[in-house]
């Protein structure tokens, strides 16, 4: 059996919700798209976690 640990990371999502629902109807590609959809829903209080490919990019968060 293999057991992975998982940390908490606080995640500070500067943009409004209203600015990365402007950016998702102009993104044109999948990857920018599911970027900018994962920081929606967060912000947006629409989910509590994600465990995706999108929170392994430094250049999307910022951890404090």
């Amino acid at each position: 059996m293999v057991r992975f640990m998982t940390r908490s990371l606080k995640i500070i999502i500067e943009e409004s919700a209203e600015f990365l629902e402007k950016q998702l109807k102009n993104t044109r590609t999948a990857h920018q798209k599911e970027r900018i959809q994962v920081l929606w829903w967060l912000k947006t209080g629409q989910v509590q976690q994600y465990s995706g490919q999108f929170l392994s990019s430094q250049s999307t968060i910022r951890q404090d």
